[in-house]
């Protein structure tokens, strides 16, 4: 029998418990990153886990909602076709595609909608038990993607001499059959090397929207969701813009260009502007890692 996969932020456990609770009492089975294997390939596991349930619950918090690891989670299943069921646990503003998902509403105390969420389970395990699951079109650009780029300009210094600047990561890029919509996201480092100082920072960035153009071109619109520095060395002088805090900001702009069908590699440039000024500009590379 398939499974059930609860996608949630780790600051709300809490709910998890409770989700856990009802359906396990209902007779469903539950899996979540609690169950991965120490010592394991987790992300690995973890899409494993999400392409053999029969549907995903994500519980839906603003916590939720500024995860990376969370929006990394529902991109990939609606990329594998496995049903998303949002559960509103308090309120937040939805992003899309998600905006467009039917959810469940669990904001009132004095109304848990739980016999309803139960039954739209029971009927998603009964189609997938007798191979009812609808296969689930999506563009051949919907996958994991290992993205690299070096920047040419930062924070509105150029990059010159031995200095660099650069990210290492992995994209999940979700878009529907005419690739005129997607969304998704990425998870990776940003390493810094500027005169005798360097250092590493963590990243994540969410797809807010993705559309193949006519000529196309992919276009992604990221919006970072956090920095958060790991180790760093030496020191910047303190009137270089290099030395401001890296906090989450805008949204910015990637076009890729097909470069290479075998492997699929896309490449292009990554521009980041205020108020018409180009603050970031990196080259960067996606190369396709399967669905």
């Amino acid at each position: 029998m398939s499974h059930i996969f609860v996608s949630y932020a780790h600051n709300d456990v809490r709910l998890l418990k409770v989700v856990h609770e009802q359906l396990k009492r209902a007779g469903f089975d539950i899996r979540t990153d609690e169950d991965l294997e120490p010592g394991g390939n987790w992300r690995a596991e973890i899409e494993n886990m999400i392409r053999e349930a029969f549907a995903v619950i994500l519980i839906m918090t603003p916590r939720a909602r500024d995860s990376a690891y969370v929006n990394f989670e529902w991109a990939f299943a609606q990329g594998a076709g496995v049903k998303v069921i949002p559960i509103l646990f308090e309120t937040t503003k939805f992003k899309e595609p998600l905006a467009s998902v039917q959810y469940s509403d669990f904001t009132s105390p004095a109304v848990q909608p739980w016999e309803s969420l139960i039954e739209t389970l029971r009927y998603g395990e009964q189609a997938s038990m007798l191979n009812e699951k609808h296969a689930y079109r999506v563009h051949r650009y919907t996958g994991k993607w290992k993205v690299e780029n070096g920047f040419s300009l930062w924070r509105g210094e150029e990059i010159t001499g031995s200095d660099t600047v650069y990210w290492r990561g992995e994209s999940y890029i979700f878009l529907t059959p005419d690739g005129k919509r997607g969304s998704g996201a990425q998870i990776g480092k940003l390493f810094v090397n500027i005169g005798n100082y360097s250092a590493t920072f963590k990243n994540a960035n969410t797809i807010e929207r993705a559309h193949i153009s006519e000529d196309g071109i992919l276009h992604l619109f990221p919006t970072v969701l956090y920095w958060e520095c790991e180790k760093s060395n030496g020191e910047l002088p303190p009137n270089s813009k290099f030395a401001q805090r890296l906090t989450g900001s805008g949204e910015y702009d990637i076009d890729l260009k097909l470069i290479s069908d075998a492997p699929l590699v896309l490449q292009g440039p990554h521009r980041y502007t205020i108020a018409n000024k180009i603050y970031q500009l990196a080259e960067e590379r996606h190369e396709y890692l399967g669905f």
